[in-house]
């Protein structure tokens, strides 16, 4: 074997023994709690909860009211050249939602606030299986790595043995020979338990943000786990349900936005060269010429197009309105 590849891997087999003397173990109890704090799928998920909760405060909310002040009837000509046969109204404004806009905007944001939750959830969950296997794979490594540090002692040792023996002339050299390949072998075998330690260490250090070069796991209490009764949905059925619901409420959206709103207004006209005021009312309606909504249910609708097919999967029924 090349002198330089027998260097290195002396070196890493003093850098194997040397490591659980120094290194920071970590439990997966802590690893799991690490790995919540800096993990960014969680602070993305976090935050898309964040902003869903906030639609759904927003969603509830009634239109504003409008105040306007209107001046006619000067810089003119002839009598209308000043301010005297000027008029002036202020009026207030309120736009009035119907066919149940409102109710349906907050179904909307509630199943996509639940989404979210749903997703929160999932993100989780998702993450304390990868870092529980990345916990179990960095244990599996050490144990790999001990054995592999043992094996080759031993083998060293009988490579030392079986030279001496050939040497005194009391055993042929094919038994040095033999030796020397299990020596081989086990530094191959050392030099790979190395290179999976390594990986392991940098996937569990990735996972909870650490970036400590020897960072070894250990045992600890087994993390608890509560039995869900029988029938119970799994997330994936949930969250499923949750973008069935949203998607049947922004078909009810877009129908109640197809209805034409009523805005009413109020307010008081003065007559500046009279000193006369009068009250004034409006009502104005939009008329459903150009756009009828129409375009806005489809769309809703296209959204809902490829629902069946994850609801098959998952035994939910869809939708249909």
């Amino acid at each position: 074997m090349p002198i330089r590849l027998r260097a290195l891997l002396m070196a890493g087999a003093l850098v194997i023994q040397a490591g659980p003397a120094w290194a920071e173990p970590v439990t997966l109890d802590d690893a799991l709690a690490k790995g919540r704090e800096v993990s960014p799928r969680i602070t993305r998920a976090e935050a898309e909860l964040r902003a869903a909760e906030a639609r759904a405060v927003r969603a509830g909310l009634r239109p504003n009211p409008t105040i306007g002040v209107e001046v006619e009837n000067f810089s003119g000509t002839g009598p209308y050249r000043s301010f005297r046969q000027s008029e002036v109204t202020v009026a207030v404004s309120q736009e009035f939602e119907l066919g149940g806009e409102r109710r349906a905007r907050k179904a909307v944001a509630g199943a996509e606030r639940e989404f979210a939750r749903l997703s929160l959830s999932r993100a989780a969950a998702d993450l304390s299986y990868d870092i529980a296997v990345a916990h179990a794979e960095l244990r599996a490594a050490d144990d790999r790595a001990v054995l592999a540090r043992g094996n080759l002692t031993r083998a060293q040792e009988l490579a030392r043995i079986a030279g001496a023996l050939v040497d005194a002339g009391r055993d042929p050299p094919l038994r040095k020979l033999r030796a020397d390949a299990l020596l081989a072998e086990a530094e191959a075998e050392s030099l790979r338990s190395f290179g999976l330690l390594l990986t392991a260490r940098r996937k569990l250090g990735l996972f909870i943000g650490s970036e400590d070069p020897d960072l070894s796991a250990i045992g600890g209490d087994p993390v608890p786990t509560v039995p869900l009764p029988p029938g119970t949905a799994s997330l994936d059925e949930r969250l499923a349900a949750a973008e069935r619901d949203a998607a049947s409420a922004g078909i009810t959206l877009a129908r109640a936005e197809a209805v034409p709103n009523v805005t009413a207004s109020g307010g008081f006209r003065s007559f500046r060269e009279s000193g006369a005021t009068a009250v004034v009312m409006g009502l104005s309606v939009p008329l459903p010429f150009n756009n009828r909504g129409r375009s806005g249910v489809a769309a809703a609708r296209a959204g809902l197009s490829g629902f069946p097919c994850a609801a098959g999967r998952l035994n939910i029924t869809p939708p249909w309105p």
